[in-house]
């Protein structure tokens, strides 16, 4: 499967001009005139996320990356395109956030919104969605909600996003390197992009 979330039109300052939401992905907190990168919670991916703008903006060239956009009851593999938009103004781009496919799952209650919250935080990983479970160890949330002893507690952790070390690296490397054509899984060949891809493992905007 295959199918268009949400896009956003951004000028050359990342102010947000327009945006479109298809399925069933909101846009909550992307609003007409704000910046976009207010949109993401977390430090390290706005700083990805600037050096890839930047990036298809010097090279008129798009980049599309693969990642995880988990919801409770759902493994949800996601991609990202980014492209040059020919507008009335320079520096304008493009940015679709798109679906690839889902995998059922049973409910992780640590990602449920109305879950009830402790003062405790856990990291995830606003990329791949891995949890930390030590100083340099990530792993995938069912894994992690046995590690940490939270199956079936009443009172869970509260989430906080970051990005593991193999994530940062990969993207901020791709940022820096040559681009290369590649398309994301389950993409129509007649639309593939000239691409980068990250880990296939929160679109902008999205939090787990």
């Amino acid at each position: 499967m295959s199918r268009i979330d949400l896009r956003y039109l951004i000028d050359a300052k990342s102010k947000i001009i327009s945006f479109d939401s298809q399925g069933d992905v909101a846009c909550e907190r992307g609003k007409l005139g704000g910046d976009f990168f207010d949109t993401i919670s977390d430090a390290n991916l706005r700083h990805v996320f600037r050096l890839i703008f930047d990036r298809v903006r010097t090279d008129r060239r798009e980049i599309c990356l693969t990642l995880r956009c988990d919801t409770p009851t759902l493994r949800r593999d996601a991609y990202v395109r980014i492209r040059p938009f020919d507008g009335d103004q320079e520096g304008m781009l493009e940015i679709e956030n798109g679906t690839l496919a889902e995998t059922p799952r049973p409910p992780v209650a640590l990602l449920e919104a109305d879950t009830r919250r402790g003062e405790s935080f856990v990291t995830i990983c606003s990329w791949c969605k891995q949890v930390k479970v030590g100083d340099d160890e990530w792993v995938e949330i069912e894994e992690a909600v046995q590690r940490l002893h939270l199956f079936g507690q009443p009172v869970l952790p509260r989430l906080t996003h970051g990005m593991c070390p193999t994530c940062y690296q990969r993207l901020t490397a791709m940022a820096a390197g040559p681009s290369v054509q590649r398309q994301p899984p389950s993409m129509d060949a007649s639309r593939a992009p000239k691409n980068a891809q990250g880990r296939s493992t929160t679109p902008p905007g999205s939090d787990a």
